[in-house]
């Protein structure tokens, strides 16, 4: 999983891996699976941490290391966490604005359409009513997603009517804040990327 960083940060021109599960925590060991560990990269010039674990303040102070350059996660769980660590250290990054954006798929949504960005149609459900009223008006296939959840976690392609409200509870059922969106099916790729943008 740190692979495709590593390769990243070297393409731009910081070619060493530093620290990698400093002291008993250690993320290529079978026995961490569930152990977050502090992951930097570095050399001779800059520094980003990638991964704050537990022992993240401990180890800074141990490796005598003052200053972090950037700040990123391997998780894309945590966006604010990460806009707020890199704002708090005057670091750039995202703006605290985007990171919640990015957190929360209707608030996304409805900004994208603010701005014109074609995107499918969708509605916000709260409740299996709601769900069947809009199955009505618009017919199968949809997508029914958490708003605020990751890694295709509680995401449904609904094909029949009899799995609603299964669906429905599931997919409520892992989002933070039990708040479920629903949307119009393309069919088609997907086309995913994950990037970091340097000088704009």
């Amino acid at each position: 999983t740190l692979f495709p960083y590593t390769t990243l940060f070297r393409s731009v021109g910081i070619p060493a891996l530093g620290k990698l599960g400093w002291g008993k925590c250690n993320p290529n060991n079978p026995k961490n699976k569930r152990q977050r560990c502090s992951i930097l990269i570095q050399n001779e010039n800059t520094t980003i941490l990638v991964d704050a674990g537990p022992d993240i303040k401990n180890q800074l102070i141990e490796h005598n290391i003052k200053k972090i350059d950037g700040v990123i996660a391997l998780s894309a769980d945590v966006p604010y966490t990460v806009a707020y660590v890199a704002k708090s250290l005057g670091l750039p990054g995202l703006s605290l604005e985007t990171a919640s954006l990015s957190s929360d798929k209707l608030k996304m949504k409805d900004k994208l359409k603010e701005m014109d960005i074609p995107l499918p149609l969708y509605w916000q459900v709260d409740s299996l009513m709601e769900l069947e009223v809009i199955v009505k008006k618009h017919g199968l296939p949809l997508i029914i997603k958490p708003i605020d959840s990751r890694g295709a976690r509680g995401v449904f392609l609904l094909t029949k009517v009899d799995m609603l409200e299964w669906a429905f509870e599931h997919s409520q059922n892992q989002s933070p804040s039990s708040k479920v969106i629903v949307e119009e099916y393309l069919d088609g790729p997907q086309i995913s990327t994950e990037a970091l943008i340097i000088d704009g």
